[in-house]
């Protein structure tokens, strides 16, 4: 199972090459929906995140005021894979 840390590096790799900004720019607190990511690109960041972590996003997760940051996404992302580890839902997310 991956770090907090290995999932934060990986979305900001894919932020970065996606959105072409430099990483070092990417502030990992700063929300992305404010002027780097449109609602096309959620779904873009949706689709990576639920491929490279095989994990099912639910709206909840969407909607955790969390999800606005890399920081946050990586926390959501690492709840669910642990949860997953833990035998509490599987990789559909229930």
């Amino acid at each position: 199972m991956l770090a907090v840390e290995d999932i934060k590096k990986k979305i900001k790799k894919f932020i970065s090459e996606t959105y072409r900004l430099p990483e070092e720019d990417l502030d990992e607190t700063a929300n992305l929906f404010e002027g780097i990511i449109d609602s096309l690109g959620a779904a873009e960041v949706v689709m990576f995140l639920e491929k490279e972590f095989d994990v099912k996003l639910k709206n909840a997760h969407l909607f955790d005021k969390r999800f606005v940051y890399i920081q946050g996404m990586a926390s959501v992302i690492f709840e669910i894979t642990q949860a997953r580890v833990n035998g509490k839902v599987n990789k559909k997310g229930n």
